[in-house]
């Protein structure tokens, strides 16, 4: 059996069977489903042109060359290829939004607003590529958050689970609630130390905070 946190993404989906057209978008769509950013998959990031020729690191507000309040348009001059669109989220709630192939690791930025003259107010990525200055990464577990920056915090919204740390400012990680119970994932909010340490890390978010 293959190890998961040797996976560069969530969802493996190999170039030779996927071909992505079109992934290239330059500005953000005016539909919104129609501009629904897909899944992130190997595919859609070796379609877009690479930006940087190294491995990015996750920081309190930086994923590599990247940083939040960042203009679309100091962006541009960063990368040549991108895809804007729409991230609807957990909630549902769509937010303007592109993707970037980032040193070959495939990231997110969320934007203020949809003009092409906004700024980056998030960054996020589901690929095990990108690492923080400890070591943690999609793919790692809430036993290896712990041991890196001691107890964690847990919260929950729309019955997903998210972890940080007062350590690692900046950074949340949204983790595999193990239940498809929301009442279960209040409960785990609120008895942190109990949740089990083999929970993967599944997203990693920056927000500068």
């Amino acid at each position: 059996m293959s190890d998961p946190t040797q996976q560069t993404l969530t969802e493996q989906v190999s170039p030779a069977t996927v071909v992505v057209e079109n992934a290239v978008r330059m500005q953000v769509p005016a539909d919104q489903e129609a501009g629904q950013l897909s899944a992130p998959t190997d595919a859609l990031r070796d379609a877009l042109p690479r930006c940087g020729d190294s491995l990015p690191i996750a920081g309190s507000a930086s994923v590599g060359a990247m940083r939040v309040g960042m203009t679309v348009a100091e962006l541009r001059t960063l990368c040549q290829g991108m895809r804007f669109g729409w991230d609807w989220g957990d909630e549902g709630i769509p937010e303007p939004a592109v993707q970037v192939n980032l040193g070959g690791a495939l990231v997110e930025a969320i934007l203020s607003d949809s003009s092409g003259s906004g700024t980056i107010v998030g960054l996020e990525t589901e690929d095990s590529l990108v690492r923080t200055s400890s070591g943690l990464r999609v793919g790692s577990t809430l036993a290896d958050l712990r041991q890196a920056h001691g107890a964690v915090t847990l919260a929950d919204a729309e019955c997903a689970l998210y972890a940080s740390a007062p350590a690692l400012r900046g950074i949340v990680f949204r983790v595999d609630a193990m239940t498809d119970d929301c009442v279960a994932v209040v409960q785990a909010v609120e008895r942190p130390a109990e949740f089990p340490g083999a929970s993967r890390l599944l997203v990693l978010y920056v927000n500068g905070r």
